[in-house]
């Protein structure tokens, strides 16, 4: 089997997915500790997402983890609306933006004063 044309070096190539399962292992953890409410956890892996200078990439990894599970619960049919039909993972991720969205200019409104 011929490598693809548009692959880095095989040595890259492998660091560079090393580094994408670490991203993913740390975004776990971090996931993990937050489930857990364990503070000092939480506090420990976002220092160590700081100091490696990958927040980026672990950000993309916690989206990525967050969208498959999504699309579980929207295969299961898991997900409902306010009258408990159910609805598509894309319908409910947009709504939940727009409700955080909300609540983010409602905060900075206040915090200013308004």
């Amino acid at each position: 089997m011929e490598p693809a044309d548009d692959l880095p070096p095989e040595p890259e190539w492998r660091e560079e997915m090393a580094r994408v399962d670490a991203d993913f292992a740390v975004a776990r953890r971090y996931l993990s500790a937050l489930s857990a409410g364990d503070a000092a956890g939480t506090n420990a892996v976002m220092v160590e997402i700081v100091r490696s200078h990958r927040g980026l990439q672990v950000l993309a990894a916690l989206a990525h983890q967050a969208l498959d599970f999504g699309r579980v619960l929207d295969a299961n049919g898991l997900l409902r609306d306010e009258n408990n039909e159910p609805i598509t993972f894309q319908r409910w991720i947009d709504g939940a933006a727009m409700s955080q969205l909300d609540v983010a200019q409602a905060d900075r409104r206040e915090l200013d004063g308004e």
